[in-house]
């Protein structure tokens, strides 16, 4: 249970790292151009399955730029430093 319960603490720190990184990524580029180029990875366009009584519809979109990968390596040493 306490491996579980690390594992997922793992998670939320590279969640916030990802997030944290990518505003800051949004907010500097208008400073430094190259901060703000990030690559959508994902499902795009969505997954569409029609099966004439129900519909099922799956799509995400990741944004990725620089600072948002950087942030999820301090999220990782942040974790580690715990």
């Amino acid at each position: 249970m306490a491996r579980q319960r690390r594992g997922n603490i793992l998670w939320i720190f590279l969640l916030v790292g990802f997030i944290l990184g990518g505003i800051c990524g949004e907010l500097l580029g208008g400073i430094f151009p190259i901060l703000a180029r990030s690559v959508l990875v994902g499902l795009n366009p969505n997954f569409h399955l029609d099966l004439h009584m129900f519909q099922f519809t799956l799509g995400f979109l990741f944004r990725v730029n620089l600072l948002s990968i950087v942030g999820a390596i301090i999220g990782i040493i942040l974790y580690r430093w715990l």
